[in-house]
């Protein structure tokens, strides 16, 4: 993202279609990067995104759709082990985003 407004509206957006639990604006930071066979040096906000893997595809189209620059990154890090570890992070990310079709997310929850 480019700015802080666009960040914001595109964080606003992912919220909203109910794609995250949560994004996360972290910015701005500087990138020194390749692009168009030249070395370039920007300010940036990064998005960080939490979701589930059965909202990622429809996540991605989303910010394709969505994202002004011609070339956005999109990296992944899932969380290892999520269920085991963090049940209640889980619980809640499924929970925000409203998939419950699988039971490990919330069983033992009222």
């Amino acid at each position: 993202m480019d700015s802080t407004e666009e960040a914001e509206r595109l964080g606003r957006s992912i919220t909203g279609a109910r794609l995250a639990a949560c994004v996360q604006i972290v910015g701005p930071i500087r990138s020194l990067y390749w692009w168009q066979d030249k070395l370039d040096d920007a300010q940036e906000w990064l998005l960080l995104i939490k979701t589930t893997s059965e909202r990622l595809a429809e996540l991605e189209q989303h910010i394709k759709e969505n994202h002004s620059l011609e070339a956005g990154e999109k990296s992944r890090y899932p969380r290892c082990e999520g269920r085991k570890k963090s049940p209640d992070v889980m619980y809640h990310v499924s929970g925000a985003i409203r998939i419950f079709d699988d039971p490990p997310y919330y069983e033992g929850r009222s």
